[in-house]
């Protein structure tokens, strides 16, 4: 399993971790170009990326 690190690039947690695609959807962070960390575009948003990374990390186990 991905280590879901804020410095992580979007466009590679969307590659390595697709469960995370409706998250970014829901929160309106764009993960399709661009090579945005996930930090960066939580900031950009207003988001806490510590409950971005725990609410991808909970879909992760609700998929096993």
């Amino acid at each position: 399993m991905h280590s879901l690190q804020p410095d992580d690039p979007i466009t590679e947690l969307v590659i390595e971790v697709p469960e995370s695609i409706p998250v970014f959807e829901k929160y309106g962070i764009d993960y399709c170009c661009g090579g945005k960390s996930l930090g960066y575009a939580c900031r950009c948003r207003g988001h806490d990326v510590n409950k971005i990374i725990e609410e991808i990390r909970s879909t992760l186990k609700e998929s096993i």
